[in-house]
């Protein structure tokens, strides 16, 4: 789960325009700012996929129905989950010496 980053708007959305007309780098905006370079990589990111949008702050946490909660439990008890279904199907290749 991500924290929520305490940088204003314009000061992401200018960082991470300077990185994408390589103007700067991630590790050095993220020093300028006092964040990870991760932190600036992550909002590039979201900017390339969402637009500004992408780096506002979300108002709140998303919500699921309790139906699609209901039946992502029974998949997970059922093994019926896309994990466990690559595991069946996986042939594993061993290499003879």
């Amino acid at each position: 789960m991500f924290k929520r980053s305490p940088i204003l708007y314009e000061l992401k959305l200018n960082a991470v325009r300077r990185c994408l007309r390589y103007e700067s780098n991630p590790n050095h905006e993220a020093k300028q700012l006092g964040v990870h370079k991760n932190t600036v990589s992550e909002w590039i990111r979201k900017y390339q996929a969402d637009g500004e949008e992408g780096l506002r702050a979300s108002k709140g946490w998303k919500s699921y129905s309790k139906e699609l909660k209901l039946s992502a439990i029974q998949d997970v008890l059922s093994g019926n989950t896309p994990y466990e279904r690559w595991r069946k199907n996986t042939i594993f290749r061993v290499k003879v010496c």
